[in-house]
């Protein structure tokens, strides 16, 4: 069912009763509404994501093709964020010699979390 051709953004559910942090998804469903499987979820969990509040519940809307290059800017003297399709962001992180799970831990205090391609 997964196989099927797929949209550019999957989308897992939960319920208000459900525990987004144990708990599977009641649904998963790419955007075009073809059924996704577990297997399309659990590859897509470190994709670049954003968490939407729904009438129903919450969900996890998974972007698989949008990934984000995360270099360090002299002028700016801190990591920015820049790509096709996110729009440029600067981190808050001014050393050059920053670790990568540093800078992976800056990317996840924004609303939409990217997946990032780190250039040294």
């Amino acid at each position: 069912m997964g196989r099927a051709p797929k949209a550019d953004v999957l989308i897992a559910r939960w319920n208000y009763n459900q525990d987004i942090t144990i708990d599977t998804p009641y649904q998963v469903i790419w955007a075009n509404g073809v059924t996704a499987d577990r297997q399309d979820h659990i590859d897509h969990l470190t994709d670049t994501h954003t968490w939407i509040v729904a009438d129903s519940g919450m969900e996890l809307h998974m972007f698989p093709h949008l990934v984000a290059d995360v270099r360090y800017d002299v002028i700016a003297s801190a990591w920015v964020l820049d790509g096709v399709g996110p729009a440029s962001l600067l981190l808050d992180i001014t050393d050059p010699g920053a670790p990568d799970d540093q800078i992976t831990a800056a990317l996840h205090t924004h609303l939409v979390v990217y997946k990032a391609r780190i250039h040294r």
